[in-house]
């Protein structure tokens, strides 16, 4: 595990993997109940839900960002930004509108 966020309303929790994995985990029981593959099979250095929490967001060591649908993490994320060096971190707006991320690049 390389990164882990809670969702808003703590019932899960999402971890980004060294293999470019998310998976989703009910805080209860800490049984896992979705995943999904991405960032090219490289480690995944920050996520972060939306307030809603209908969606999450990922940088990764591929220097990539994606927003996956929570209900959904096997549905291919979108690809929504990319930086000449690995993404060290990404944060969602506190009213969903903007995502914005800070890379190795400096960008």
């Amino acid at each position: 595990i390389i990164s882990v966020a809670f969702h808003p309303k703590g019932d899960w929790f999402a971890t980004g993997m060294n293999n470019g994995e998310i998976r989703l985990w009910q805080v209860s029981d800490s049984k896992q109940i979705d995943s999904g593959q991405g960032h090219d099979k490289k480690r995944i250095w920050s996520i972060k839900f939306s307030t809603k929490g209908d969606f999450l967001v990922s940088g990764g060591e591929d220097g990539t960002v994606h927003r996956w649908k929570t209900d959904d993490l096997a549905e291919a994320p979108n690809l929504i930004g990319s930086h000449d060096q690995p993404v060290s971190s990404v944060a969602v707006s506190s009213d969903d509108r903007f995502i914005a991320s800070s890379g190795e690049d400096g960008k």
